[in-house]
């Protein structure tokens, strides 16, 4: 019974998400995000390899993580798309500011992962509070506006969620199992987490927590076979990278602009440069003094300005780290307001109806004796904190974990039972 709600569910979810990329978000203006995964996906799907054309000023580096752009060259190549359908333009000077062609193939299986999530959310919250949560957390997955609607954009949010998802998950089973079982099932966790890693650099910051975890309690067999999983998966792209670029570089050589965007005098504690016309000045004033470099040698340049600010105003940097972690978890920030009125309400509204049930079912959860049944997924959203506390938060990287992990503390906390490792 249970499993076939969840599928009703599922299918409710898929139904939604479908009607809103291809019934409603059409004909839309596309992010400069999302232009540049589908250019680089079509220089993979069209023998370019994972390149940017000539006119870019990345010098040869891969500035996204690989995973994204593989999955969606993968749908273009099967699809034919990128050879036969697609606008999208081979060159980076050739990008259209309104360009706004997403292939149907891709929207349908970005909500086809997005119902991935909603199983994988009802999954792990009837691992913390029985049946009825999962149904609970299962309904609530599906019809959640913020995580419904980011299927419908050519983003890595809903494929970061439902491999990181999946790896807690997996995680967390393997460490309830014994012998030879347990490893397989970390081992295998460890690349469902490191292909998260070549999606979203995000899952960076899980790993070692995981590994603190897993060592801590004692699970050393299950931390080697975890460590190795993840090896196995990432140690070729780090090797790649070495060969082609001789030197070391983790997922992707260009992070500095985002650090500085979040810890500079002119930030705010919320949203990127859409959100701060003054900083993207100050950002442009900044590469006017560093002409003809490159945007791995700006790099430097960025990290640089971030220690200065951090060592001449350490004090400001705490000021605005408190900041951080309020706009982390209250969706008041100014990235907010430049989406449409309809938009930002059916967010807030979501959100403030979610949050308080999840911070009863945190604290339940909290409370419990001994090891939670949820530690991964308790683990993966503190991660995800640490990332908005590092750099900046924002909706986009809020969704993928945090949101899932609030649906299922509400579920747990309005299933009226007491949580079982069930």
């Amino acid at each position: 019974m249970t499993a076939r709600f969840i599928a009703g569910a599922a299918l409710l979810g898929l139904v939604l998400r479908l009607g809103f990329g291809l019934g409603y978000w059409v004909d839309k203006p596309l992010m400069k995000d999302e232009q540049e995964y589908l250019l680089l996906a079509t220089r993979v799907a069209t023998g370019h390899g994972l390149t940017y054309p000539a006119d870019s000023p990345s010098s040869g580096f891969f500035e996204r993580p690989p995973g994204f752009v593989v999955f969606l060259a993968t749908i273009l190549v099967v699809t034919q798309d990128a050879l036969v359908t697609t606008r999208v333009p081979e060159s980076l000077a050739d990008l259209p500011p309104n360009s706004s062609h997403i292939p149907t193939a891709i929207t349908v299986a970005q909500c086809a992962i997005g119902t991935l999530v909603i199983v994988l959310v009802a999954a792990l919250a009837g691992r913390a509070g029985g049946a009825r949560a999962a149904k609970l957390a299962a309904l609530g997955a599906a019809v959640y506006p913020p995580i419904a609607w980011v299927c419908g954009y050519v983003l890595t949010e809903p494929l970061y969620s439902a491999l990181a998802l999946a790896a807690v998950w997996v995680l967390q089973r393997a460490n309830d199992a014994t012998g030879a079982r347990q490893l397989r099932l970390g081992a295998m966790a460890g690349l469902v987490a490191g292909a998260a890693l070549l999606t979203k650099e995000a899952m960076l910051f899980f790993l070692p927590l995981a590994a603190l975890w897993l060592l801590l309690h004692k699970r050393r067999q299950l931390f080697a076979a975890f460590t190795v999983g993840v090896a196995l998966l990432v140690l070729p792209w780090i090797a790649r990278n070495y060969v082609v670029h001789d030197q070391f570089i983790l997922t992707a050589a260009h992070g500095g602009v985002t650090l500085w965007t979040g810890n500079n005098p002119l930030a705010h504690g919320e949203g990127d440069l859409a959100a701060n016309p003054a900083m993207g000045l100050a950002r442009k004033a900044l590469e006017d003094r560093h002409p003809g470099l490159s945007n791995q040698a700006m790099d430097d340049v960025y990290y640089s300005e971030v220690r200065n600010f951090v060592r001449e105003h350490p004090g400001r940097w705490l000021l605005l780290e408190a900041r951080k972690f309020f706009y982390t978890f209250v969706p008041i920030g100014p990235s907010y307001t430049l989406h449409s009125n309809r938009y930002y309400i059916a967010s807030l509204v979501s959100y403030g109806l979610l949050a308080p049930f999840a911070l009863v079912g945190l604290w339940g959860l909290l409370r419990q004796p001994g090891a939670s049944p949820l530690w991964a997924l308790g683990l993966l959203a503190l991660s995800s904190v640490i990332v908005c506390l590092v750099f900046f938060p924002q909706e986009r990287f809020r969704i993928p974990v945090i949101d899932p992990a609030a649906i299922v503390a509400a579920a747990v906390a309005l299933s009226s039972r007491r949580p079982s490792r069930s």
